[in-house]
C-alpha cells in the first residue's frame, strides 16, 4: 500500500502549514486520513491531524492556536460546533443560520471564518444514493450542531415533512421555530419515530457509539425503501446501518458523509 493510500502527507518541513480535527473523543474520527490524501494528491505542504480538546477546555486551546504562525484552519467535530462558531470572527451564510459550524479557516487579515458541511454532506450523499429527498417524509434523531445542519439541509432539499426529536426538548423548540420560519411549507412533527412511512431516517446523535446502545428509531417496520443515514464513526457500520443494510435499504455512514463534504471542506479552507 501507498503513502498516499495510507493517508499520509508530504515529507514534513518547516514550510508545513497545519491544520487540525478537533474533538472529545477523537478516536474515533476518520478525516485525517482522508484529508491528507487529498493533500498529498494535490501536492500541498500540509498536514492534518486530530486534537482531543475537552469541551471546557476549548476556548483556551483556540486562544493557543490563534498565535500559532503556520496553524491556518480546523474542523471541529462534536462537542465544539456551536461553541467554535460563538468565537468565530465571522460565518458563511449557512452556519449562521444554524448557528453552528464545523470548518474554519483564518484568513489573511487574521480573522477566523466559519462554515458549515455536515448538513449539505450528508444531504448530498443520501441524494447520490438515490434516497428520496424531494416530496419525502424524513424523521431525524439530534437537534444539536450537527442536527441543525442536517434538518435545515433536508428542508433545503424539499422534504415534505420533517419529524424531529432530541433529549433537550429546547433544542428541539429553537430548532423547529427556525425551520418553521424559514420553510413555512414544510410539515414539521416532534417526538420519536418509528420507520414506518418515512422515506429517510437520520441519527444525528452518538447513540449507537456505545455497547448497549439503544437504537435511534423504532425499526420493527422497516421497509426496504427508506433510506438510513448515521453520523458517529465508530463502529463505522453502526447497529442501525446493519439492520437497514439486512433488509436492502440504502444506507449512509458517518465516513460516508465525511467524504461526501471533503471537497466542500477543502474549499472553505482554501486548498482546493
Amino acid at each position: 500500500m501507498s503513502d498516499n493510500e495510507l493517508g499520509l502527507p508530504l515529507a514534513l518541513s518547516g514550510e508545513t502549514r497545519l491544520f487540525a480535527v478537533v474533538g472529545d473523543p477523537i478516536v474515533q474520527v476518520g478525516s485525517p486520513g482522508v484529508f491528507n490524501q487529498l493533500l498529498r494528491k494535490a501536492g500541498i505542504p500540509a498536514v492534518l491531524v486530530p486534537m482531543q480538546v475537552a469541551a471546557e477546555d476549548f476556548a483556551t486551546w483556540f486562544e493557543a492556536v490563534k498565535i500559532t504562525g503556520n496553524f491556518d484552519g480546523y474542523v471541529a467535530t462534536m462537542p465544539h460546533k456551536l461553541e467554535a462558531a460563538r468565537l468565530a470572527d465571522g460565518l458563511s451564510d449557512n452556519a449562521r443560520r444554524v448557528g453552528a459550524a464545523n470548518v474554519f479557516r483564518r484568513d489573511p487579515d487574521g480573522r477566523w471564518i466559519g462554515h458549515h458541511t455536515d448538513g449539505l454532506g450528508c444531504v448530498g450523499g443520501l441524494r447520490e444514493r438515490g434516497a428520496r429527498l424531494a416530496g419525502g417524509r424524513a424523521a431525524q434523531l439530534g437537534a444539536g450542531g450537527v442536527g441543525r445542519a442536517i434538518a435545515f439541509a433536508l428542508a433545503d432539499a424539499g422534504v415534505a415533512s420533517l419529524r424531529l426529536h432530541d433529549a433537550d426538548e429546547g433544542r428541539v423548540d429553537a430548532l423547529l421555530a427556525d425551520l418553521g420560519a424559514e420553510f413555512p411549507a414544510l410539515a414539521l412533527e416532534r417526538g420519536p419515530a418509528g420507520a414506518g412511512g418515512h422515506d429517510v431516517l437520520v441519527n444525528a446523535t452518538p447513540l449507537g457509539m456505545a455497547a448497549g446502545d439503544p437504537l435511534p428509531f423504532d425499526l420493527s417496520d422497516l421497509g426496504a425503501d427508506t433510506a438510513l443515514a448515521d453520523v458517529i464513526l465508530r463502529p463505522e457500520v453502526s447497529p442501525m446501518l446493519e439492520i437497514g443494510r439486512e433488509r436492502g435499504c440504502i444506507t449512509q455512514t458517518g465516513h460516508d458523509m465525511v467524504r461526501a463534504q471533503a471537497g466542500l471542506i477543502m474549499a472553505h479552507l482554501g486548498l482546493a
